[in-house]
C-alpha cells in the first residue's frame, strides 16, 4: 500500500491557481525530495499532505486514510513546516517534554535521546528564546521525529543550519532509508522533503522530483531522467572537494 496517494489535486486561493491536477504516489521506504522555485507550491503541497489545507479538487490519501473524509489530519506523521515556534522561556527539553504530553507516545528518556540525536544538549538551561536559527531548526526536527512516526513531512529542513549542521542532518535523515526499515528507531523509514536542489542529497540516494515550473507543480512530468542524473553526477565530480 502506498504511503501517500495524491490524485487530481488542485488548490486555488480565490482566483489564484497554486496547484493544478497534481498526481503523486509515494511508497514505503522512499526518500523523496520536492524542489522548485519560490512560489511553485511546494509548501502548499506539504500542507495538503498534512491536513492543514484541503484541496479545491481531488483527493489526498495518507497512510490509507483520505484527508478531509476519513480523518482531518494524518496519523503517525511527523511534521516540520515553515518556522517552528516554541515557548521562548522553556528549555529544549521542557519544550519537547510538553509536546510529548499531548499524546503520551514518548517518555522523558526518549525526549532526551531525541535531542542528543539532533545535536542539542537535553541538560542545557538555555531558553529557546535565545536559540539561534540553527538551534531552533534542530529542535523543530526533534519534535518531528520524537514519536517515531511512519511518515515525515519536512519543509526545508536545512534552513538556518551551518555546513556542519546540514551535513549532520543529511546523514541523520538518510540513515533509515538504507535498508527500507528503521535501524535507528527514532526515525521513520519514509521521508518526504521540500528542499533545495543540492547534489549532496542526490548522492545520498534521494529520489528527486525534478525542477518544478515557476507557476505550479506538475509532479507527473518531473521525474528525474537518466540525462538529468548524468548531469548531477558530472556536477558532483566537478565540485568534488568544494561542497561542504
Amino acid at each position: 500500500m502506498a504511503v501517500i496517494e495524491v490524485r487530481g489535486v488542485s488548490k486555488r486561493f480565490r482566483d489564484a491557481v497554486i496547484l493544478e491536477q497534481v498526481d503523486l504516489t509515494v511508497e514505503a521506504g522512499q526518500l523523496i525530495g520536492i524542489v522548485g522555485r519560490n512560489g511553485s507550491g511546494k509548501t502548499v503541497l506539504l500542507k495538503l499532505l498534512s491536513g492543514l489545507l484541503l484541496p479545491s479538487e481531488g483527493t489526498v490519501t495518507v497512510l490509507g486514510a483520505q484527508l478531509g473524509r476519513d480523518r482531518d489530519f494524518p496519523d503517525d506523521t511527523g511534521l516540520l513546516i515553515e518556522t517552528p515556534e516554541f515557548l521562548p522561556y522553556q528549555t529544549a527539553y521542557q519544550a519537547l517534554s510538553a509536546l510529548a504530553l499531548i499524546r503520551r507516545r514518548a517518555d522523558k528518556a526518549q525526549c532526551k535521546a531525541t535531542l542528543r540525536l539532533v545535536g542539542l544538549d537535553p541538560d542545557s538551561r538555555k531558553p529557546v528564546g535565545k536559540f539561534s536559527l540553527g538551534m531552533r531548526q534542530r529542535l523543530g526536527i526533534a519534535q518531528a521525529i520524537l514519536e517515531q512516526p511512519k511518515l515525515l513531512l519536512l519543509d526545508e529542513p536545512m534552513n538556518g543550519l551551518d555546513s556542519g549542521g546540514a551535513e549532520e542532518m543529511r546523514a541523520l535523515l538518510d540513515e533509515p532509508n538504507k535498508d527500507g526499515s528503521t535501524r535507528r528507531k527514532t526515525l521513520a523509514a519514509k521521508l518526504v522533503l521540500n528542499m533545495d536542489k543540492s547534489p549532496e542529497w542526490y548522492k545520498l540516494g534521494l529520489k528527486m522530483i525534478g525542477e518544478l515550473p515557476p507557476d505550479q507543480i506538475d509532479v507527473k512530468t518531473t521525474t528525474l531522467s537518466a540525462e538529468a542524473k548524468a548531469d548531477l553526477d558530472r556536477l558532483l565530480e566537478e565540485t568534488k572537494g568544494e561542497i561542504r
